[in-house]
């Protein structure tokens, strides 16, 4: 599921996720998804797992990446 932290209905997209689930949150980077963790931390979420560095920093891991067909 891709949720985009700058739309408008961010924070109530994130509200209708069931919070007790596991998440996993990246970006490119591992800027915004930060700040996407922080607004799920607000809003009580317990079980969330960043990923450090972003998809950048799994490419340079030289970890794979695969898309949906």
């Amino acid at each position: 599921m891709n949720l985009n932290l700058l739309a408008p209905d961010f924070e109530s997209r994130l509200r209708a996720l069931d919070r007790g689930k596991t998440y996993l949150v990246y970006c490119r980077t591992g800027n915004r998804s930060v700040k996407a963790i922080q607004a799920m931390e607000r809003l009580g979420f317990r079980s969330v797992y960043h990923l450090y560095e972003g998809i950048v920093g799994w490419q340079k891991k030289g970890l794979p990446l695969s898309r949906a067909s």
